[in-house]
């Protein structure tokens, strides 16, 4: 199965030519689940969102809806993907409340 989804939903300059003029600001992730089936995660590069965060996006989106999270900085550019164990589980820990709709690569 090929998913088509963008990095990010939160972009002000997408109001008008994607989300409606008048669509508040809270509901744009729920508009922009309803025209593509995955999204990244791309805040997670500067900042681990928090449990309920995850929940609330998690909510908001139809079944069979996926996720890609984008690894965090610290990991990949400080670490640069060495002893990067427990900053790995703690980002994952981050993430496992979207369940089976986390996109991951094991390779």
């Amino acid at each position: 199965m090929i998913r088509i989804g963008c990095s990010g939903w939160n972009y002000r300059h997408w109001r008008g030519p994607f989300y409606p003029e008048k669509l508040v600001q809270k509901r744009w992730f729920a508009f922009y689940a309803e025209h593509f089936d995955t999204v990244e995660i791309n805040n997670s590069f500067y900042r681990l969102p928090k449990p309920e965060t995850v929940d609330a996006w998690r909510d908001q989106a139809p079944p069979g809806f996926c996720y890609a999270a984008k690894a965090n900085r610290y990991l990949t550019q400080a670490l640069k993907l060495k002893n990067g164990g427990e900053p790995m589980e703690r980002m994952m820990a981050s993430f496992r409340h979207f369940g089976a709709a986390l996109l991951y690569s094991t390779s």
